[in-house]
């Protein structure tokens, strides 16, 4: 009996382990699954949403990316944006999958530099950015002050690895870029979820008082109290 419980496990291990390989997807490892959790929660609400709009900085092979048009942005109007930079066979990887998962018609692929491409696109238009891409501290920077007019009023902004490689120098991991955001914009936004990942939400929209504040020359009577000076 026990022989035969051993033989079981053996043959039920592998043939479980053969699913994903059995889809047909080009997938070399998971970093996506132990996020569903707090991705299913935080984008509830875009779930099904007609006209809905994702956009990712840093897709790799496409696993999130698929996810996402899976589970969340399920309506046939909505669309996901993906930047990366991508090598050959990463590429080649992620238009596969891409391809097999059905979704191609609604997904947009911008090839190069994530500075250089947000800047091309549209302020206030996104449901959620996620961004996992150059870990470096100024990258990571960048990449949320140049994502975050991009999110419409509500939406939420996904920050990954922020406990990725403490032991680095500050400069060469996100948590230090991802800490120096949320204290600057702190006034805009609503801390979500602080873990392994971070989740904020946008709680003010794209304005002239959102972007620039009121400026000091701006204020009656700095003018002529210049002059008395």
């Amino acid at each position: 009996m026990v022989a035969l419980r051993i033989l079981v496990l053996l043959v039920l291990v592998p043939s479980a382990g053969l699913a994903e390989g059995d889809s047909g997807y080009r997938y070399s490892i998971d970093w996506t699954g132990q996020n569903v959790k707090v991705w299913e929660q935080v984008l509830s609400g875009v779930k099904g949403k007609p006209g809905s709009r994702g956009l990712e900085v840093g897709c790799f092979e496409g696993r999130s990316t698929i996810w996402f048009l899976d589970e969340v942005l399920t309506d046939p109007s909505s669309t996901m944006t993906c930047i990366d930079v991508f090598t050959d066979e990463i590429e080649a990887s992620f238009d596969h999958n891409v391809k097999l998962s059905g979704h191609g018609d609604r997904l947009i692929k911008r090839k190069g530099y994530s500075q250089d491409v947000l800047r091309g696109l549209e302020v206030d238009s996104y449901d959620f950015v996620y961004i996992d891409g150059c870990h470096l501290a100024s990258c990571a920077l960048t990449d949320m002050v140049l994502s975050w007019d991009l999110l419409e009023k509500g939406g939420i902004m996904i920050l990954d690895d922020y406990s990725w490689k403490l032991g680095a120098p500050i400069i060469a991991r996100p948590k230090f870029a991802i800490d120096a955001f949320i204290e600057v914009f702190r006034d805009k936004l609503r801390v979500r979820y602080l873990g392994r990942q971070v989740v904020l939400q946008k709680t003010q929209g794209h304005d002239a008082e959102a972007l620039v504040g009121k400026p000091v020359v701006h204020e009656d009577g700095w003018s002529s109290a210049r002059k008395k000076d």
